[in-house]
């Protein structure tokens, strides 16, 4: 439950963000230039897009990258091609 935790992590912010102080389960939340929030709530805010290279693609693309004796970081310094609405 939201309330059970000290600190804000994602999830719990997303989930405070939707009233969940009590309620027990699975959110889907985005980040965005605001902070994480619900799917089913956004505020209108744009996608962190440098969270997601950061998090998510350069691990993925360091561990191929290094496997191949290079160096991933200028694979995704262009930055984002298109946009993704999750509206």
């Amino acid at each position: 439950m939201a309330d059970d935790y000290a600190s804000e992590t994602p999830q719990v912010r997303a989930a405070r963000l939707m009233g969940w102080t009590s309620r027990r389960g699975r959110i889907a939340y985005v980040m965005t230039g605001a902070g994480a929030e619900p799917v089913d709530a956004r505020s209108g805010a744009g996608l962190d897009y440098g969270h997601y290279i950061e998090r998510q693609l350069l691990p993925i693309a360091a561990s191929i990258a290094d496997a191949m004796g290079l160096d991933a970081r200028g694979w995704l310094e262009a930055g984002p091609q298109f946009e993704l609405d999750f509206a």
